[in-house]
């Protein structure tokens, strides 16, 4: 099981656009932090058919403003 765990963060990793659960894990936030910071327009997602995405430049981006503050 935790080799499975260790291999799914290691895919996330690397992925260039990331779904709210994969951005979440990334950025080691939950859920309803990275929906706030998407309604705060802290952090830029966008929808396609109806599955919210967040690219990867634009979570580095909201990741070197939250090291600042």
């Amino acid at each position: 099981m935790d080799q499975d765990r260790s291999q799914r963060q290691i895919e996330i990793l690397r992925l260039e656009n990331f779904t709210i659960d994969e951005f979440s894990a990334w950025a080691r936030i939950s859920r309803t932090t990275t929906y706030r910071a998407i309604k705060d327009r802290s952090l830029i997602a966008y929808k396609v058919r109806g599955r919210t995405i967040i690219r990867r430049a634009d979570a580095e981006d909201f990741a070197a403003r939250a090291r600042m503050n």
